[in-house]
């Protein structure tokens, strides 16, 4: 949610289908805009509540979302924060084709330690990995030979999700 006008601090809040918050976010980044990464652990309904601080502000404003999807043969450049810990990317595969998948650090950043989860349609971990990349094993790579069609989800995070940085991700068919 980003203020566009106004004295505006903005308040997030992230709600499940029975109206309980799940989690919400005041200021972002150093800013009184306000974000929340979330991953939904079941399918269902969830509702963003858009407010102000208290209450005690007002103006006008914008709200994003985004489920980023992650093509074959494509790349896609990011980065971990101490908000946003882990990225979530939406794949479609096909049953019986083989696939690379590969998260590297950027090469002039800080100590990072890249990790891949693979997850199916449910979010369920298929598989994962940490140090089979290139770089002095800090970065990931997952061969995968899908076992059905469908929606799977690249998981991109750091080791125990303590260390942020740009990365980039990378997903192929093997031929």
């Amino acid at each position: 949610m980003t203020k566009i006008g106004g004295s505006l601090d903005t308040y997030l809040t992230l709600r499940d289908a029975r109206g309980k918050e799940v989690t919400h976010n005041d200021d972002a980044d150093g800013t009184l805009n306000s974000r929340i990464t979330f991953t939904a652990d079941n399918s269902g309904t969830y509702f963003l509540d858009a407010s102000s601080y208290a209450s005690l502000s007002s103006g006008s404003y914008a709200i994003r979302t985004s489920l980023n999807e992650l093509g074959v043969n494509s790349l896609h450049t990011s980065a971990l924060t101490a908000d946003k810990k882990n990225q979530l990317y939406k794949l479609e595969l096909k049953a019986g084709q083989r696939y690379e998948f590969q998260m590297n650090k950027e090469p002039t950043g800080p100590y990072f330690d890249a990790y891949l989860y693979l997850r199916d349609t449910n979010k369920n971990e298929i598989t994962h990995d940490d140090d089979s990349g290139l770089a002095f094993f800090r970065d990931s790579k997952i061969m995968y030979t899908a076992t059905s069609d469908g929606v799977y989800y690249l998981d991109a995070t750091s080791y125990q999700q303590k260390f942020v940085g740009k990365y980039t991700v990378a997903s192929h068919l093997v031929i």
